[in-house]
């Protein structure tokens, strides 16, 4: 047997030298599905490459007869997918396919492969796959070629299914094809074109699913540390025939929290085929204005990499709708005069133009954004931010080093000559208050590109305006510029609720700009 590659990196030739004298030592059958079983069967127990392609090879004919019954060919479909997928993995692993002799190139960037159906899903809501041919496979690319500051730290995990075509002559070679599901639905496979199969769900219940509230408690309490991981991710290598859509978490959260509502968008072809999904994280415990600093140059530094289109979608949930509203409004002085009052005249007089100050409270709308989204919004604070337990938990967070560091000592003079009262640089929880006077200002701006709202009110009845999502008022979360809003019977987590991600599609699909 050897291995044949070809001038594409995703396509794998596997040419068998002797597979007529049988590279599987399992007895025949004379029930063709119940041989191909018991080859998967054997070729499992030795992890054997030839064993492998025995099994997909008896299951395939079974597989495509329209004679034989539905239950029958399903059963033999199954043995053929589970075939091809382990057979990749164990040839991607250094398995010797003996007696043959094998080459084998994996796409460019694919350290390892796992088989999708391996990967545990139990901790997501939805499974997404795609029935048809082929083996779901879930390639690995964690390794020096794909490095980047936007990939995962377990690397990026890319859908991909592989198919075998085997020739009339037994000694013809076995062609293995690793396809892209998301861009490809069917397959042309002994002679006919195939529905290809596909598993969605397996990358990205690849990555940790910690305990969410407990990892966005230590997030936010520890924002010295976490802002080291601080960043975009991206969990695909960037492709710039879609459009980006970047999920930004909230207060004691983190980028796994949207793991669910992505994996629901994902089961619509549309979507898949339209968009790739980013995510940013950040120390939910640092400054509001602070982390709407890095969350700008962080888009700076992927619009210059990447040359990206102004086509960008953003969709925040509670804090992260307020610093992404930082990202599509231009503020002039506004947010300035408000934090400085009187003594915003001198005070903008003496501070250099790159001052840490300016760059925190006068910018400009990024024009690379076309349209956000807003889930349980705080646009004018949240009375839970002025409670005592409030200002304990504010007082534990442990401010990044890096970030203090700029808050200079003229700086920190400036804010004090506002409010004596000022001890500290504020947390973000500090921020949420709805006497923030940063609050109260960006609140009265307009955006610079159209929005839509998603709230919770929890299910309750009685008067829209009088409702809250448990922690964020309706007359908080309410933006009445907004072209859409949709309120959803939940709490503040508004964005993991079925309605509100088919809400999500829906405007991504029919009002985000191509």
């Amino acid at each position: 047997m050897k291995f044949i590659p070809t001038s594409l990196p995703a396509v794998l030739v596997l040419t068998l030298l002797s597979f007529v004298t049988g590279c599987s030592t399992v007895p025949r059958s004379t029930d063709p599905l119940a041989a191909a079983r018991s080859e998967l069967r054997q070729a499992e127990k030795k992890d054997s490459v030839a064993g492998y392609l025995a099994a997909a090879r008896t299951a395939l004919p079974i597989a495509i007869d329209a004679t034989t019954p539905e239950p029958t060919r399903l059963k033999a479909l199954a043995i053929y997918n589970r075939a091809v997928a382990e057979a990749v993995v164990a040839l991607q692993a250094g398995k010797p396919a003996a007696p043959a002799i094998v080459r084998f190139t994996p796409p460019h960037g694919v350290t390892r492969f796992l088989v999708a159906a391996d990967v545990r899903r139990n901790h997501l809501r939805e499974d997404v796959r795609r029935p048809g041919f082929g083996g779901a496979l879930v390639g690995i690319m964690d390794g020096p070629d794909t490095a980047s500051l936007n990939r995962p730290p377990k690397g990026y995990s890319i859908p991909y299914t592989v198919v075998a075509e085997f020739g009339s002559d037994k000694g013809l070679p076995v062609t293995l094809r690793l396809l892209n599901p998301q861009n490809e639905a069917h397959v042309r496979l002994a002679g006919a074109e195939r529905p290809l199969a596909g598993d969605f769900t397996a990358p990205y219940a690849y990555y940790p699913h910690p305990n969410e509230m407990l990892f966005g408690i230590v997030a936010m309490l520890r924002s010295d540390l976490s802002v080291q991981r601080s960043g975009l991710i991206f969990y695909e290598p960037y492709d710039p025939k879609r459009t980006p859509v970047i999920f930004v978490h909230g207060l004691m959260s983190s980028p796994h929290a949207w793991l669910q509502a992505v994996n629901q968008l994902e089961a619509d072809p549309a979507f898949r085929r339209r968009y790739q999904v980013w995510s940013y994280f950040y120390p939910t415990g640092a400054p509001i204005a602070g982390n709407a600093i890095s969350f700008r140059q962080a888009l700076a530094t992927a619009e210059e990499r990447y040359h990206l289109k102004d086509n960008l979608v953003i969709v925040g949930h509670s804090m992260g709708g307020i610093i992404t509203r930082m990202q599509v409004t231009n503020t002039g002085r506004k947010l300035w005069n408000a934090i400085f009052r009187d003594k915003a005249d001198e005070i903008y007089a003496k501070q250099p133009a790159d001052a840490l100050v300016k760059r925190a409270l006068i910018f400009k709308a990024n024009p690379h954004i076309s349209r956000v989204v807003f889930f349980s919004v705080p646009h004018r604070g949240s009375r839970l931010a002025k409670l005592r337990a409030a200002g304990f938990a504010s007082a534990l967070i442990r401010m990044p080093v890096n970030l203090v560091k700029d808050f200079t000592k003229e700086t920190f003079n400036l804010l004090k000559q506002v409010d004596p009262k000022i001890r500290s640089i504020p947390t973000s929880i500090q921020g949420l208050s709805p006497d923030s006077p940063l609050l109260q200002a960006l609140a009265d701006l307009p955006l610079a590109v159209p929005s839509d709202t998603i709230v919770g009110n929890q299910g309750k009845r009685g008067p829209l305006a009088q409702s809250s999502d448990g922690v964020v008022p309706y007359w908080s979360s309410h933006l009445p510029s907004s072209e859409t809003e949709l309120v959803v019977p939940t709490g503040h987590n508004s964005f993991d609720h079925p309605d509100s991600v088919a809400n999500l599609e829906r405007i991504l699909l029919t009002k985000a700009p191509r």
